[in-house]
């Protein structure tokens, strides 16, 4: 039977003898392929890691750029003298001479002469500006409820005012604060927008709420950002206080509250223009 078949059976093994041999150049052509891949995914990988530095890079430096010029306009703001002394950061808002900081940083607490204790806003309040130079500025307005004053100096060499952002802050965007916190004079500090326009802790006006919080010296600095515009200005922090081995009390603030943008544009020509003027409890220096 198999006799008559002789060319089938040539087929046969020919066409098996071919299948065996073409097999390795498959399995060959597979991992060239495989190789291939691996390399160009590796070569993406680390085109995706120098995109990724090299975007950093120049985030780190435009804030480095952002900062230095941003300070020549930021200034040390101090009520005093009183039982306790209020010191802070106020930004030149305009070029009239006009600073803008917090209303708590320009009260003094004084004491009276039946003993009591009591707030007083002052007349004048001192100004140190970046170059060092210390000099008077008039009280012109304060809103307790927004937590805003405006501060009006008179000097020839008045540094450039920061310009206040007119769009809507986005959630996640990365900003900077300039402050003296602690007494550390214009501390540079990366800020990312946790949540903007939430109702905080101060009545009256939303908050932006901050990445990490504020210490004492920072309230009243500008939140800035990445184009150098004012988004907000640093108000308080949520603190959280605990006890460490039960004799020292320790105060963490990981959340901090900065006023926006737009409420300072709102109130601050009113606090210019006479709406909330200071009517009583002022005290010359």
């Amino acid at each position: 039977m198999m006799k008559g078949r002789p060319g089938l059976l040539l087929a046969l093994a020919t066409c098996l003898l071919a299948g065996c041999a073409q097999k390795p150049v498959y399995d060959d052509r597979f991992y060239r392929l495989s190789e291939r891949l691996s390399r160009l995914e590796e070569a993406r990988s680390s085109q995706l890691e120098r995109q990724v530095s090299q975007s950093l890079a120049t985030l780190s430096n435009t804030i480095v750029e952002l900062s230095a010029r941003a300070q020549r306009s930021v200034v040390h703001v101090s009520a005093e003298p009183g039982v306790v002394i209020n010191s802070g950061t106020g930004f030149v808002y305009n070029r009239d001479g006009i600073i803008l900081t917090n209303d708590h940083l320009v009260k003094v607490v004084a004491r009276l002469s039946d003993g009591q204790i009591k707030n007083f806003y002052k007349e004048q309040v001192t100004v140190r500006f970046h170059d060092g130079r210390s000099i008077k500025g008039r009280l012109i307005g304060v809103d307790p409820e927004t937590d805003l004053a405006a501060v009006r100096v008179e000097t020839d060499h008045l540094p450039p005012p920061l310009e206040l952002a007119t769009r809507r802050v986005r959630q996640g965007e990365m900003a900077f604060s300039i402050g003296h916190p602690r007494g550390l004079d214009y501390s540079v500090e990366w800020r990312p927008i946790s949540a903007p326009y939430r109702i905080g802790s101060l009545k009256g006006t939303l908050l932006h709420q901050i990445g990490r919080g504020f210490f004492v010296g920072n309230s009243g600095g500008p939140i800035i950002d990445l184009e150098g515009k004012v988004i907000g200005m640093a108000y308080s922090s949520f603190r959280l206080k605990f006890e460490k081995n039960s004799k020292t009390d320790v105060l963490y603030a990981p959340i901090g509250w900065a006023i926006p943008a737009e409420t300072m544009a709102r109130i601050a020509p009113e606090l210019i223009h006479g709406k909330y003027r200071i009517t009583e409890f002022v005290r010359s220096n």
